[in-house]
């Protein structure tokens, strides 16, 4: 039996898996260079709280990136991108 995925699950995961797949390497790339307990100087976060909050801010990014190219690339109906 052939299952069919709706348009619109297929845009969200056009959206959330590249921008989670950022995510990871964002937060692995800036993590490995500063500190999470130097960013919680007012606030007094655990370092797994900063962890998380910069996971989302990075996920989110991620997501943004990925809805502006699939918004470029809806006035594109061509195959043919570049003629």
């Amino acid at each position: 039996m052939k299952r069919l995925v709706s348009r619109s699950a297929k845009r969200a995961m056009t959206l959330l898996w590249p921008g989670f797949l950022a995510a990871v390497v964002a937060e692995v790339a800036f993590f490995a260079m500063f500190d999470p307990l130097d960013f919680n100087m007012r606030i007094g976060l655990s370092r797994e709280a900063v962890y998380t909050f910069g996971f989302a801010a990075f996920w989110l990014l991620g997501i943004l990136s990925s809805a502006l190219t699939l918004f470029l690339q809806a006035g594109n109906d061509d195959d043919q991108p570049f003629e």
